[in-house]
Parts: C-alpha cells; sequence; structure tokens
C-alpha cells in the first residue's frame, strides 16, 4: 500500500515521540526521515525481485473501510480457468504509519 511519505514520516514521528519523549526537534525529524529513508530503499529492492507476484494498491485518501472493501473483492477474483484455487497469499507492505496492522 502506498501513502504520502509526509504522512508516513508524521506518523512515525509521533510514534517515537510517545515512546521516547526524550526525543523531539531536529533529531526527531532526522530520525524519522532516516527510517522511511530506509523503507523506500529496501522496497525498491523487494519490487524489483519480485515484481510480478505484487500488485501494488494506492491507499492515498481512502478510508479503512474503503481499503478493506477492496481487499476483499480483489482476493475474490478469479482467473480464466475455475479450476480450485490454493487460498492466497497476502503480505501488506507499507511505510512505517500507513496503518497495516489496522
Amino acid at each position: 500500500m502506498s501513502i504520502r511519505p509526509s504522512h508516513s514520516i508524521q506518523k512515525k514521528k509521533q510514534k517515537i515521540h510517545d515512546e521516547h519523549p526524550s526525543v523531539y526537534g531536529e533529531e526527531l525529524d532526522r530520525i524519522s526521515s532516516q527510517i522511511y529513508s530506509d523503507y523506500d530503499m529496501n522496497i525498491n529492492q523487494i519490487r524489483q525481485s519480485f515484481n510480478q507476484f505484487i500488485f501494488e494498491y494506492d491507499a492515498i485518501d481512502k478510508t479503512t473501510s474503503d481499503i478493506t472493501k477492496d481487499l476483499a473483492r480483489m482476493l475474490k477474483l478469479r482467473y480464466k480457468s475455475d479450476a480450485p484455487r490454493r487460498p492466497p497469499r497476502v503480505i501488506l507492505l507499507g511505510p512505517p504509519g500507513s496503518s497495516r496492522s489496522t
């Protein structure tokens, strides 16, 4: 899933500040930006390695209920064959603060 980088960084700042109140200001900005940069670098490598297996879903400006409905609809899709399918394997990837756990 993708969200705006600024939103991801802001949510990560809030989480870091909640867990470590002594971290603030420029240090908080630096740490949260570094976390996002690390994620971005790693996800690009994953995309290159697994590009034929990845379906990217853009969650920018969508509510949680809309995202849930869209993902459920995607999982019900059948391909041209009516042969039995294996259960889908879903891995949610997204930047820090993208509400993957939700």
